[in-house]
């Protein structure tokens, strides 16, 4: 299964105020590294589906091999086949327009 994951806020734990855009410091998510080492020990492949900009991309993946992650590829664009999205400010479309709006109110 071919599966992207967040990284702000899923891999990486948010914290502090201002938010910094540095990162290099900043601990995983409680059991993230183990979780992504179990799911890619299982045969699936995962990715980091991120909203930050290419300028970004190796620091992550830099970052994700200092906490024990593997090399994981990073982009900012889905790519085609992923069956499965690992976000938190995601909504999952349960084929019910109304569930969405009634969100928005």
């Amino acid at each position: 299964m071919l599966i992207g994951c967040d990284f702000d806020g899923v891999i990486r734990k948010i914290g502090g105020f201002p938010r910094k855009a540095e990162f290099w410091d900043d601990p995983p998510v409680k059991d993230a590294v183990e979780a992504i080492n179990h799911i890619v020990n299982e045969g699936h492949k995962v990715y980091i589906l991120t909203a930050r900009k290419k300028k970004w991309h190796p620091q992550i993946k830099k970052w994700c091999i200092r906490y024990g992650l593997p090399p994981l590829e990073v982009t900012n664009i889905k790519k085609d086949n992923t069956q499965l999205i690992i976000d938190d400010r995601a909504i999952r479309f349960d084929n019910n327009w109304l569930s969405i709006s009634k969100l928005l109110t």
